[in-house]
């Protein structure tokens, strides 16, 4: 995954992911995946955003559309990627630290 793309989204458009992130889980969505149907979406945004209209930078992209009613959005999993990161450097300095002491 390109970690560029998360990067290149305007700040609504990284607020939206966010969003997925944050009110996925307690919807039941998976969001370790980058497919989402329009009523997950529809979820999201009346969570987020208090009414179910699904932003236009997804509905009308036709380069996120997988198939009908299904989006694609990478940046769900990307995000993730890029907060597990620190995390997997900071185990392995523990790690290394261990092995250096025993």
């Amino acid at each position: 995954m390109n970690s560029v793309a998360y990067n290149n989204l305007t700040p609504a458009q990284q607020d939206f992911i966010n969003a997925i992130r944050t009110h996925g889980p307690g919807l039941g969505l998976d969001i370790s995946q980058e497919k989402y149907t329009r009523m997950s979406m529809r979820l999201i945004a009346e969570a987020h955003k208090g009414n179910r209209r699904i932003p236009d930078w997804i509905a009308r992209d036709l380069a996120r559309r997988g198939s009908r009613g299904i989006f694609l959005i990478p940046e769900v999993i990307e995000m993730a990627d890029e907060e597990a990161a620190p995390v997997a450097e900071a185990l392995e300095s523990v790690q290394e630290m261990a092995a250096a002491i025993g």
